[in-house]
């Protein structure tokens, strides 16, 4: 069991370590249910300067999860409702979690069970009596590497333009029929010009989960949400559900996007300020556009082909007003169009 001594310990032996960097407060939740431990580690963690959550039982654990979405989640094995592989295996077929890399940090120095937590999604497996300035290199490297591979957006943390071609490309060497969903908001630079950079980032934050929550809805774990960067979004899915995907994310998106304006502005449905011309002018709220390219033509045989072909569809899906998707099934030519909603 770890004490507080050895937090002092350990204090003294970081202050002599050179090169330190400054985490700019990454979180870390430490999931243990010996207060002990958590005091000690906490301590530990947040003299190296990270942010530490800590939860006492795996229901918290998750819930804590949800919420915080921390940077990395260092596991006990052993917890009072479930145990540590559970808890792992759900942040895995979490689609807007799974990236979390996950440390199991364990008295039991067994082959099997470092194995098993391996397989149930762990990326790393740590006995407790590992040395202090070990465990920090190895949890400095853990983030470093989970977050600089997966290019994250900084504001959504979704993964962005690296992790998209290598999903479009992985998908397309195995010959593996997906559908390429390119979403765009509509009037998101009148937005941000009269409510400010922070609530617009609010409304990008929003639609995230409003593509996360319609694919956690859909239950399948095997679709990807990218951010390109600023209002520009990518989802992959199977081709089964398309149109009931798009139709979702509209639904959810035009139930929750009025809540971002001001109770007059939301009444009167549309916002006055001024054009490029410094003339006020009238514009509508915030809609939504998604150009949607599947590959099951064959005729896609590279990630810029259906970028460009899906960035295309959405272009032609913004010339019309309100929230709309559009589906090109007959493979790269641009503009063919088969379903709408508006």
């Amino acid at each position: 069991m770890w004490s507080l001594s050895l937090v002092e310990m350990w204090s003294v032996l970081l202050k002599m370590e050179a090169g330190v960097v400054n985490m700019n407060k990454q979180s870390i939740l430490i999931v243990d249910d010996e207060i002990d431990v958590l005091i000690s580690m906490s301590e530990l963690l947040e003299h190296a300067g990270y942010e530490t959550i800590t939860a006492q039982n795996g229901e918290q654990a998750l819930m804590l999860i949800q919420e915080k979405s921390p940077h990395l989640v260092i596991l006990d094995l052993m917890l009072p409702d479930m145990n540590g592989y559970q808890i792992c295996e759900k942040i895995r077929q979490d689609i807007a979690l799974r990236h979390i890399p996950v440390i199991m940090f364990t008295g039991m120095d067994a082959m099997d069970v470092e194995l098993q937590a391996l397989d149930f999604g762990a990326d790393d497996y740590i006995i407790k009596s590992i040395r202090p300035p070990r465990l920090l290199a190895k949890i400095r490297t853990l983030i470093q590497r989970t977050y600089l591979g997966l290019d994250a957006n900084p504001l959504t943390m979704l993964p962005g333009n690296n992790s998209i071609q290598d999903r479009i490309n992985n998908l397309l060497s195995k010959k593996i029929a997906f559908a390429f969903y390119y979403i765009d908001l509509d009037n998101f630079k009148i937005f941000n010009d009269k409510y400010g950079f922070k609530r617009g980032d609010d409304a990008i934050r929003l639609t995230a989960s409003v593509i996360i929550d319609t694919i956690k809805q859909a239950d399948d774990i095997n679709s990807f949400v990218g951010h390109i960067g600023g209002d520009d979004f990518v989802l992959i899915t199977p081709v089964e559900r398309i149109d009931a995907i798009c139709s979702e994310i509209i639904r959810r998106f035009e139930a929750s996007i009025p809540e971002m304006y001001s109770k007059d502005d939301r009444e009167r449905g549309y916002v006055f300020t001024k054009n490029r011309q410094g003339i006020e002018q009238k514009f509508p709220l915030m809609t939504i556009s998604i150009g949607v390219v599947t590959t099951e033509g064959g005729e896609i045989i590279h990630s810029a082909q259906i970028s460009q072909t899906a960035s295309e569809m959405k272009q032609y899906v913004k010339t019309f007003s309100g929230s709309n998707y559009f589906v090109n099934r007959r493979g790269i030519k641009p503009y063919i169009v088969e379903d709408k909603v508006g």
